[in-house]
């Protein structure tokens, strides 16, 4: 506020001479005398309130003005620490007792900035409220309310009012001359994730709603082409970009941008913006077992798989550094390197911690990559039509005795003979365990099969037929030629040779096949002279009477023959076998005798007692018999006479009487007339007249 000048002192007029006065007017000059003394009593009493009045604006706005330096409120004592260029952030401060809303402190060197940051529930509050949470007209330096706590977005907006006196975001103003931005670009805000370095690189006059400057969040490189672009298309006011270094602007990947007010405009506003750098507590370096560091800016260690364990060390730049390990993100903690051995990631903390400079932590990522196998088949030979070989490989790359699993296929397009680059063909998983697995192909080769030519010669003698040799040709694969050679191979033929005549005839036989090497085979066709035929007849007589059918053979001279004569009913032989050796037409007769047989008929009774004498006779086996039966007083007979045919046997008939004074007999027996009935009385041969069975 304006300082206000004091009112000058009232000055007393110079008298003039007055009239004579009559008693009326001596009354009235009294009086008004004493009115006028009221009158500069009064006066002199407002004078000394002015004068009071005047004195507590100038106080106040005099304190007000003050109390806009952190000096004023002893803030200075909870600033952070520095040694040796190692801040502590926060170190000792109990400003976060205080308020909670405490997130940072904010210096720009060699200049009026030099204060705690804030953050509010809103982007009001601290704008009336002091570092206590008190109302003041000067409010406090705060964090956008939008922005992380811990300034971890690219892009951080601080809030200032603009004092006169330079306090708070006042000294802003000055950064528009060149000359002073020059002297004045270092700073450094100090807050819970760590100490940045601020190198300012930009004054920037915009509109309070300009969301391109007042937008927070993760947007430095949109907030960098707005900048590039000199502000173009900005709302109300407009943006001006006064200074900008390109340089510092294009590394600048997290930025802050201090705001206040400017006077020329009540939405006007001007911007100091600048690049932090995070400067770490306690330099922590991480190394591989050999000592070397990662090859790449996100400490990413990488192996390939050998068999053993690896790991990284921290190694930080305080002696007195206790340097502890986790692999669960902070969870637990252990001073003892992790290892990895096998393929895959793990993400591994590490954090030095010192008692006077605090906690640096650095995330390092340890990487074992598959180890290359090949597996190389080895070239292999078969002979056509023949069961594959057990192919193999060669395996190259695996440690420790591990395996990788794989089959080899015969991919030979045809199979047929000929070399095949590439037909033997690994096959299996591409990655296997700790290793990722190449499959070279080798060679097969199928040579040429043996053809299993058989070929039989013959041996007899002329018979007027032809002959040759006899190929087995179940044996032969198909699509074998063969050839034929009687003059050992000089000419050849697919026309089998055949001999005819007695002598000797040599046949080379050649088989040919695409898949086989050519076979040859030789065989002999032999014929001796032929041997005359004879004819053997045998004649079967009895009594110069043929009995049977005369037998006619014809063999060879010298042929042995054995010839069983034919079994005659009723006849008998003393040749049963004629055999012998042909040595001219023969003829022989088979000489039959004919054998006779007995035939008894018996006449008895039911009881097997003879009533007559039996008869008996001498016949040829199938001559006809005709006997009479006698008659018998008392007794009867169905059957007059017994006839039939002699058969090769003796034969013994038995007849039958049957009483005639039996009357039931009588009625009961029928007369069926059953020849030949064997029957338990030990007779031979029944002829029975009666139509009971008689046990």
């Amino acid at each position: 506020m304006p300082d206000r000048e004091r009112p000058d002192e009232l000055e007393n007029p110079v008298p003039h001479d007055a009239p004579s006065k009559s008693v009326v007017d001596s009354v009235l000059s009294g009086l008004i005398s004493a009115g006028n003394s009221v009158v500069s009593l009064v006066a002199g009493l407002l004078a000394a309130v002015l004068v009071l009045y005047s004195g507590y604006v100038i106080y106040d706005s005099f304190n007000t003005q003050y109390k806009a330096y952190s000096s004023a409120w002893d803030l200075l004592q909870y600033k952070p620490e520095y040694i040796d260029d190692y801040e502590v952030p926060l170190s000792g401060s109990t400003l976060r007792e205080i308020n909670e809303d405490y997130r940072a402190w904010l210096t720009v060197y060699d200049s009026t900035i030099d204060y705690p940051v804030v953050q509010g529930p809103n982007d009001l509050y601290y704008a009336n409220h002091d570092i206590y949470k008190n109302s003041s007209l000067t409010g406090a330096i705060y964090l956008a309310t939008a922005n992380t706590p811990d300034l971890s977005d690219s892009y951080n907006l601080v809030y200032g009012h603009h004092m006169d006196n330079g306090a708070m975001f006042g000294c802003l103003d000055s950064f528009k001359d060149q000359s002073y931005f020059n002297a004045h670009r270092e700073g450094i805000i100090v807050g819970e994730s760590g100490a940045y370095d601020i190198q300012l690189f930009a004054v920037v006059s915009t509109d309070a709603y300009e969301n391109r400057i007042y937008g927070v969040g993760d947007r430095a490189q949109e907030v960098l082409s707005f900048l590039e672009s000199g502000g173009e298309g900005g709302v109300g006011l407009g943006t001006q970009v006064l200074i900008y270094d390109a340089e510092v602007a294009k590394t600048a990947e997290r930025m802050i941008a201090l705001s206040t007010c400017a006077s020329a405009s009540t939405n006007g506003r001007l911007v100091v913006i600048g690049k932090m750098t995070k400067r770490d507590l306690i330099d922590l370096t991480v190394v591989d077992e050999d000592g070397n560091p990662a090859d790449n800016d996100d400490n990413t260690f990488t192996w390939e798989y050998d068999g053993e364990d690896h790991h990284v060390t921290g190694i930080p730049s305080l002696e007195d550094a206790t340097v502890e390990y986790s692999t669960d993100g902070g969870e637990t903690w252990t001073d003892v390197p992790p290892t990895i051995k096998d393929t895959g990631d793990i993400t591994v903390t590490i954090r030095a911690t010192t008692p006077a400079n605090g906690t640096v932590t650095v995330t390092a990522t340890l990487r074992v990559t598959r180890r290359t196998v090949t597996v190389q088949a080895n070239d292999a030979t078969k002979v056509y039509n023949t069961a594959d070989p057990v192919f193999t490989a060669i395996v190259t790359g695996t440690l420790n005795g591990n395996t990788v699993q794989y089959t080899i296929e015969n991919r030979a397009p045809s199979g047929n003979v000929g070399e095949y680059p590439g037909a033997l063909t690994p096959t299996g998983q591409d990655v296997q365990g700790n290793y990722t697995v190449i499959y070279l192909p080798g060679t097969l080769t199928i040579t040429r099969a043996q053809i299993p030519l058989n070929v039989t010669g013959y041996t007899g003698r002329a018979d007027g037929q032809p002959h040759g040799v006899t190929v087995n040709t179940n044996i032969l694969p198909q699509g074998t030629t063969l050839e034929y050679s009687t003059d050992g191979g000089v000419t050849w033929t697919t026309t089998p040779p055949t001999l005819t005549e007695a002598g000797s005839l040599t046949v080379t036989v050649r088989a040919t096949n695409p898949n086989y090497e050519t076979a040859t085979a030789t065989a002999v066709i032999t014929l001796e002279p032929a041997i005359p035929t004879y004819t053997l007849v045998i004649r079967y007589m009895w009594n110069d009477e043929e009995v049977a059918p005369a037998k006619t053979y014809t063999y060879a001279e010298g042929t042995r023959y054995s010839v069983p004569s034919p079994t005659l009913v009723g006849y008998s032989t003393d040749m049963p076998l004629v055999s012998g050796v042909l040595t001219q037409d023969t003829e022989i007769t088979v000489v039959y005798t004919r054998k006779a047989y007995r035939l008894t008929v018996r006449y008895v009774d039911l009881n097997g007692v003879e009533l007559a004498a039996a008869y008996t006779e001498e016949l040829f086996a199938g001559e006809v018999y005709s006997v009479g039966v006698p008659e018998i007083a008392g007794y009867t007979v169905a059957r007059q006479m017994v006839t039939g045919v002699m058969g090769s046997r003796d034969e013994v008939i038995t007849v039958i009487y049957v009483p005639m004074d039996d009357p039931v007999l009588q009625e009961t027996v029928t007369l069926i007339g059953i020849d030949e009935y064997e029957t338990p009385l030990g007779l031979d041969h029944v002829n029975m007249q009666v139509g009971v069975c008689w046990e």
